[in-house]
């Protein structure tokens, strides 16, 4: 806890106005919630909570102008934990593993998708939710069948297994899905082999089938939105396609239905694709994903306030890269006049306390690293490469530090890390121009690193301190199912 505090408290130089009072949040609250609400930030540890910290409180023309994210609202008012997340048999887990052990309360395995270390089915929080007659719902930015949504709609002996997880969503009895992944319910033109049309089959079992945010507008109370063949579009190339709704508005469509129902509901929403952004060493596109996750906090923080009766808890699966932002040697450090009685000449930092122009910059990115190195398999030059990242970027590349990008293996240093080929290519770029952004990754993958927890709401008080996501699972179980006592039985 120690830690996000931290985190939470440095990126703030003076007290800046945290916009809303989430009073209601405080007042009234019954003692067991009527609505749960899960958020996900895929990847999310401290370190990218910070980034999107110091860029909202630093940087004036950020969407938030100086204003506190919902995330610190969320810290001002709720409750404050940090959780550990390894698997059964390890140290570091993976999505899949993850997800399960939040979903299940339940040590699990990685690449298990609903199964325990042991590899039994065991209920999940939504599959409760819905036996006790909660209106259910699950949205996310990456694929309804990707790791993290499909721990919470289906049970499978390995998270790959994404046309078995599609079936299994079908038959569910969730109200609400809403993510991408077309190509796993379609034969034609899709991935599926043995010819099922499973958005036929959804549509017999009463869901309204929809593609775009006109027919996510139109749909009624149960609904499977499928918003791209495979994942939804990045957050960077997004606005290029308004027809595609937004997580935060897949979030609010999600709420509207489940709101209807008078007994209450379950709600999972993951922002997948900070995990996807950190695992390409990525801070920019990072960046942009938190900013549209937030968005989607901003949508239930919202619904919260007006709605004393529901406990929200905001937290990640895992860290991803070992993300941190630290000054280069490169960095200008410049002399600033300050009292000249203390400082006859000037008062000069020890280091280069690294100017928050650099997140501006990172937020001006325009695509994902990867468009950088589009035409590496057609034979990309190094020429092309520093052109590109000069114009698109507004980064400064050298011929030789190119040509290193391109070569076989660019990560020598750090295979097993970081892998060979056009992948290990797309992580050394951010590498060599850390001088420049001031973004240092240590990994491709995940780490160990414990992630944030943040909560309001009736119930609260379970999620504050030193958890796991086992015991993290098992309080939000408790909450959306509780065990009958003797004399309710």
């Amino acid at each position: 806890m120690l830690l996000l505090s931290l985190v939470l408290a440095c990126v703030k130089p003076a007290p800046i106005e945290v916009a809303g009072a989430m009073s209601t949040l405080e007042d009234d609250v019954p003692a067991r919630p009527r609505n749960v609400i899960l958020m996900i930030g895929d990847g999310m540890g401290p370190q990218q909570l910070g980034l999107l910290e110091a860029y909202a409180y630093s940087v004036p023309s950020s969407p938030f102008a100086g204003r506190g994210t919902s995330f610190a609202r969320l810290a001002e008012r709720g409750t404050i934990g940090l959780s550990l997340h390894s698997p059964a048999d390890g140290l570091v887990t993976d999505s899949a593993c993850s997800a399960t052990q939040l979903a299940l309360g339940e040590p699990s395995r990685n690449g298990l998708i609903g199964v325990d270390a042991d590899g039994h089915v065991q209920p999940n929080l939504r599959e409760r939710a819905a036996e006790r007659g909660l209106a259910t719902g699950i949205v996310s930015d990456t694929r309804i069948t990707h790791a993290t949504p499909a721990s919470f709609l289906a049970h499978a002996a390995s998270r790959r297994d994404e046309n078995g997880i599609a079936a299994q969503i079908v038959a569910s009895d969730v109200d609400v899905a809403l993510s991408g992944g077309k190509r796993f319910f379609v034969a034609e033109g899709g991935r599926r082999e043995d010819g099922r049309d499973l958005i036929a089959e959804a549509t017999a079992a009463g869901f309204d089938v929809v593609d775009d945010a006109e027919g996510l507008a139109a749909a009624g109370p149960r609904v499977l939105g499928l918003f791209g063949d495979g994942a939804v579009p990045d957050a960077l190339s997004a606005q290029e396609k308004p027809d595609m709704p937004s997580l935060a508005a897949m979030t609010e469509a999600a709420l509207t239905r489940l709101d209807a129902d008078p007994d209450g509901f379950f709600l999972m929403v993951e922002g997948g694709q900070i995990d996807w952004a950190a695992h390409s060493n990525d801070a920019g596109w990072m960046l942009a994903e938190l900013v549209r996750f937030e968005a989607a906090v901003a949508v239930v923080v919202a619904y919260a306030e007006s709605h004393p009766d529901t406990l929200l808890v905001v937290t990640a699966d895992h860290e991803t890269g070992g993300f941190g932002l630290s000054p280069s040697a490169e960095m200008a450090v410049e002399t600033t006049p300050l009292n000249p009685e203390l400082f006859p000449e000037g008062y000069t930092p020890h280091e280069s306390p690294m100017d928050a122009s650099a997140l501006e910059k990172l937020a001006a990115q325009p695509y994902p690293v990867y468009g950088l190195l589009k035409d590496y398999d057609d034979g990309l030059t190094a020429d092309v490469l520093v052109a590109r990242v000069a114009e698109d970027w507004g980064y400064e590349l050298s011929v030789a530090q190119a040509e290193r990008i391109l070569s076989d293996t660019p990560m020598t240093e750090l295979l097993g890390h970081f892998p060979e080929g056009k992948d290990g290519a797309i992580f050394a770029l951010p590498r060599v121009l850390a001088d420049q952004t001031g973004a240092v990754w240590a990994t491709s993958g995940h780490t160990h690193t414990p992630v944030p927890v943040l909560a309001v709401g009736p119930g609260s008080e379970a999620f504050g301190g030193l958890l796991h996501h086992v015991g993290l699972g098992r309080s939000l179980r408790e909450l959306v199912a509780p065990e009958a006592t003797p004399a309710e039985e």
